[in-house]
């Protein structure tokens, strides 16, 4: 669902501003939905291998007990949404339709004269992607700098949903020149892993300090926020270092680099 997201904000100017933002919120009201099983597994797998990383240092019935707790939230948030008839067939239903729409616009050889309006189809040219990718990366750069000065979960996070788009952005585009577009779709990859890696121990020390029946063990639990701390510094620090290669260029000229590789690519 990310990479559809990324998809229409490249082509967001072709499509229109009513039409993205409707498709846009579908996609990401389905994504909410489904968002805390895949939460509630992944803060389960990280607690796992942070105790194991952690060894004697932490006390072993406080990574149990932590462990043991986390999986039953995963099984209940699973059990809440994917054993639920009526979610999942709104869900599909609604990708379904999602789907039918998207193959309903025309595209480029249509002879639209005999289309009723609004029209959807994306000139195939630069210039119906070059204001989406503008505009991604342009966010994207500023998210760096937000991240730098603010280094808050929130930047982070914001940071991180900008690098994937543009990272998507790149992959569809890295048949212009696979070792240099893909080169950054790589790197932008990387990057929003290590973010992702950052948000997610966030998450666990969040969750852990909201609810610490998780840790009853004052020392252990202590033991695990200290370490989930000093990691998130390191990630930040490499992401920071990544994000530096990555968004070195202004937006303006990114965006004619890419156009050279288009035209070179068409000639």
């Amino acid at each position: 669902m990310k990479r559809l997201r990324a998809m229409l904000r490249m082509v967001r100017d072709e499509l229109g501003e009513d039409i993205f933002q409707a498709e846009n919120a579908v996609l990401r009201d389905l994504a909410r939905v489904l968002s805390p099983v895949r939460s509630a597994h992944v803060l389960c797998d990280l607690a796992r291998s942070l105790s194991a990383d952690l060894g004697p240092e932490l006390p072993p019935a406080a990574a149990d007990h932590l462990v043991a707790s986390l999986d039953a939230m995963s099984l209940d948030e699973s059990a809440a949404v994917l054993d639920d008839t009526q979610t999942m067939t709104d869900v599909v239903t609604t990708l379904l339709a999602t789907r039918s729409r998207y193959e309903s616009w025309p595209v480029v050889d249509t002879d639209l004269t005999t289309l009723d309006a609004p029209r959807h189809r994306i000139p195939d040219s630069f210039a119906s992607i070059e204001p989406g990718i503008r505009r991604t990366y342009r966010r994207g750069r500023k998210g760096m700098k937000v991240a730098r000065s603010s280094p808050t979960v929130h930047a982070f996070h914001e940071w991180r949903k900008r690098a994937k788009y543009l990272r998507f952005h790149m992959e569809a585009l890295h048949l212009l020149w696979p070792e240099v577009v893909g080169g950054v779709a790589e790197a932008l990859d990387t990057l929003g892993e290590t973010l992702g890696d950052e948000h997610d121990l966030a998450e666990l020390g969040h969750t852990i300090m909201a609810q610490p029946s998780l840790v009853p063990d004052d020392r252990g639990r202590r033991i695990l926020l200290v370490e989930i701390a000093r990691r998130r510094l390191d990630l930040q620090s490499v992401a920071l270092r990544i994000g530096e290669t990555v968004y070195h260029e202004k937006p303006g000229a990114f965006v004619t680099r890419l156009e050279t590789y288009w035209q070179a690519a068409r000639s």
